[in-house]
């Protein structure tokens, strides 16, 4: 059966009924998945959803949501339900709203840092908890370079710009998407089809994440911090 992904379909959905299709040790897998899983697939890793599990009147804490060989697997607290046994998915729409503002705010400030001249990032940025986004470069960026490219990054969250979910075959992909400058080259992360986001007259790119439907919606943006770590140059931006 294949396994349907509410967060890319239906993005505002906040409940589901769902059936165990699978499972494995302590995970299981079910056939509509609501809760967002932290996946690399696009080298846009995204803290995973939060939420809870109603089974049998009994309610559950989600303890964990995984991409593993193309299924997405839940994994609860105190339990492990059955093969066919029926859920109740219940998202915590607070969790996935700071993720939402956090993805499409660094989708914007890779774009901005790229087109002030920053240079390759060498470790695939990252949706943190608490509306971080985290991007590691080279070498140091510029402050002139990081309050540049943040100006940028406000001036489209002010345009108020569409932000709109797309699939392309790989071939449209590495036509259409924003090439991200990762060093080693990686212009079009992904499998075949590719799942894009685009931000309406600013940049296309892979993303299985989650995302606000306008970029009014990401509210006030700034660095948070920007120093040399053990891997490269970090910079954590923040949303408000």
């Amino acid at each position: 059966m294949t396994q349907q992904r509410l967060w890319l379909t239906e993005p505002r959905r906040t409940t589901c009924l769902c059936a165990v299709t699978a499972v494995r040790g302590e995970r299981f897998a079910v056939d509509r998945a609501l809760f967002a899983p932290r996946s690399r697939a696009c080298r846009h890793p995204q803290y995973a959803d939060e939420g809870v599990v109603w089974m049998d009147g009994e309610k559950r804490r989600l303890q964990g949501v995984e991409d593993r060989d193309g299924t997405v697997w839940y994994r609860l607290r105190g339990t492990v339900p059955p093969v066919g046994a029926e859920l109740n998915c219940q998202l915590d729409q607070d969790v996935r709203g700071r993720n939402d503002r956090a993805h499409t705010a660094m989708h914007l400030l890779v774009t901005a840092l790229q087109e002030c001249g920053a240079p390759p990032m060498v470790a695939d940025p990252e949706v943190k908890g608490g509306g971080n986004a985290r991007l590691t470069f080279q070498r140091p960026v510029a402050r002139n370079v990081l309050a540049a490219a943040v100006g940028r990054v406000q001036q489209w969250v002010d345009a108020d710009a569409r932000v709109r979910r797309a699939w392309a075959s790989r071939v449209e992909a590495e036509r259409v998407c924003t090439v991200q400058h990762f060093a080693a080259p990686d212009p079009v992360p992904g499998g075949d089809p590719v799942p894009v986001v685009e931000v309406e007259g600013v940049c296309v790119l892979p993303c299985d994440g989650t995302h606000v439907e306008r970029t009014g919606r990401v509210g006030g943006f700034g660095i948070a911090h920007a120093a040399m770590g053990r891997d490269g140059f970090v910079v954590v931006g923040r949303v408000s």
